[in-house]
């Protein structure tokens, strides 16, 4: 690779962890946001940390949803059949 400044370099390989991005592409949406008005550039950044908190949040709150259900579904399950009533399994009640 050309020698760039050293936030330019970083920039072209965090870009090259996309799938489907080689160097050549890289280094073209590189200087594609580096031409860019600034406040294009740092909406881009802004969209993709949105995304990336606000969809960990929601699939957080969504695993959670679905633990609590499959242990009541368990609980429940388990108080049905005539000797396991009583046992007791770790993480789910």
């Amino acid at each position: 690779m050309p020698d760039f400044a050293a936030p330019v370099e970083r920039l072209i390989e965090e870009l090259k962890h996309l799938p489907g991005i080689g160097l050549k592409t890289a280094q073209r949406l590189a200087f594609h946001l580096l031409r860019a008005a600034p406040e294009d550039a740092l909406a881009l950044a802004d969209a993709i940390r949105d995304a990336r908190e606000k969809i960990r949040a929601a699939v957080n709150e969504a695993s959670r949803r679905v633990d609590e259900e499959l242990a009541s579904q368990m609980k429940n399950l388990a108080g049905g059949i005539p000797g396991i009533a009583g046992i007791k399994i770790p993480g789910l009640f």
